[in-house]
């Protein structure tokens, strides 16, 4: 995807029926339907040069 840089995928966290459920993306927009469709919330996930993931919690558009 163009602009996006390797390694960089997106949680998506949602709650349903009392049960956590995950999803991983590697497509920011598609991340973000998922979790709009199911109230749900994105945490995007960057890799970094030392091989450890940084995150950050993405707020709905």
């Amino acid at each position: 995807m163009d602009g996006v840089p390797s390694g960089v995928h997106w949680l998506v966290l949602w709650w349903h029926l009392q049960r956590l459920y995950a999803g991983l993306f590697d497509d920011e927009m598609e991340a973000s339907l998922h979790a709009a469709t199911r109230n749900g919330v994105v945490v995007e996930l960057v890799g970094n040069r030392n091989g450890r993931r940084d995150s950050r919690l993405v707020a709905p558009r």
